[in-house]
């Protein structure tokens, strides 16, 4: 997945939660 994309669209914090529960 793209890190960018996701980081533009929230904050890094919020990416990052969600990120650890889709991987």
């Amino acid at each position: 997945m793209s890190r960018g994309i996701f980081d533009l669209s929230m904050p890094k914090h919020l990416f990052d939660a969600i990120f650890k529960e889709i991987s």
